[in-house]
């Protein structure tokens, strides 16, 4: 009776280790990369191949999560969302290299969501609504892609070129450097960064609305994007806009800094080497550049910007 007591109390010793290895097991892969709406195997001709797909979609995005999965083990920022690891690791300088990590597998991924196979057809410019905005805030389609293309072309060094939305729904073209990430541009918007951090893949809860009291890696606070979004915006301000400002200084400054409180990415494009070396070559930048916009999910890109105007009622000036 004894010995079987023993037994007992060895197997439910046993199976306490288990349970408390498969745990820590399951903790140190918190946040793994999603599934992508496109068959990696296929590429994205004429954009990308097959190994170049797979070298952005797997070896990058879960290497960076991996890199994040040890860094953040037994830390403040274990049981975080990848956005708001982001969000809060970029208050603090020792959280440098999470903050990297983290901020890499959100803007990789938010580029993956924005490709989609050629042959879409109804995913494509024409076809979509997205394109009438374009038209308003550039002039054309065709001056928005010469602008993007352009502005990709004259970042040097590795980074990421956006679309994005301000708070009054108009449309610029703003880069990041490095690491650096829309997400703390300006102030956080919640949806932004429970789509963000979808995207880059966590299992976590969404993020908190608290706000960064730092600027991002990319060196950009939010008067100086401002400044940015303001010569990049593809028109300017309309005479009426003019008058009210120098009758209303005052006013006009605060609804300025208003509108750039929210900053929304629609599309974005990745600028690091090793996507496009496997297919392109070191100099084949500027081909890589082309070939994007034959994969690009405009229908996605429409669907953020319509969510983005139900999110944010905001009187237009």
């Amino acid at each position: 009776m004894a010995s079987t007591s023993s037994t007992s109390r060895l197997l439910s010793s046993c199976t306490c280790a288990v349970r408390r290895s498969a745990f820590r097991i399951q903790r140190s892969q918190i946040h793994t990369a999603p599934r992508l709406p496109y068959d990696i195997e296929s590429g994205l001709p004429p954009f990308l191949s097959s190994k170049a797909v797979k070298g952005t979609a797997i070896e990058w995005q879960q290497g960076n999560l991996n890199k994040l999965n040890d860094l953040i083990r037994g830390t403040k920022h274990e049981n975080k969302s990848v956005a708001q690891t982001v969000i809060d690791a970029a208050k603090s300088p020792s959280d440098a290299l999470i903050f990297g990590h983290a901020s890499e597998a959100l803007n990789n991924g938010y580029f993956l969501s924005c490709l989609t196979p050629s042959q879409d057809q109804e995913k494509s410019l024409e076809n979509s609504p997205i394109k009438q905005a374009l038209e308003n805030n550039f002039g054309s389609a065709t001056s928005f892609i010469n602008h993007f293309s352009s502005y990709a072309m004259g970042m040097f060094g590795t980074g990421y070129v956006w679309l994005v939305m301000d708070g009054v729904d108009n449309l610029a073209v703003v880069g990041t450097y490095g690491s650096g990430t829309m997400l703390v541009q300006g102030s956080v918007q919640p949806a932004k960064a429970a789509e963000l951090n979808a995207l880059a893949g966590s299992v976590d809860a969404a993020p908190s609305n608290e706000q960064p009291a730092a600027p991002s890696a990319s060196g950009s606070s939010t008067g100086s994007l401002g400044a940015a979004l303001n010569k990049a915006r593809g028109r300017s301000y309309s005479t009426s806009s003019v008058l009210q400002a120098l009758a209303f200084p005052e006013r006009h400054a605060r609804e300025n800094e208003e509108r750039f409180k929210s900053i929304h990415p629609l599309l974005c494009l990745s600028l690091h080497p090793h996507v496009y070396i496997p297919d392109y070559g070191i100099w084949g930048k500027e081909e890589y550049i082309r070939n994007f916009w034959g994969n690009v999910n405009w229908e996605l890109c429409y669907r953020r910007y319509q969510k983005v105007q139900e999110l944010r009622p905001i009187r237009k000036y």
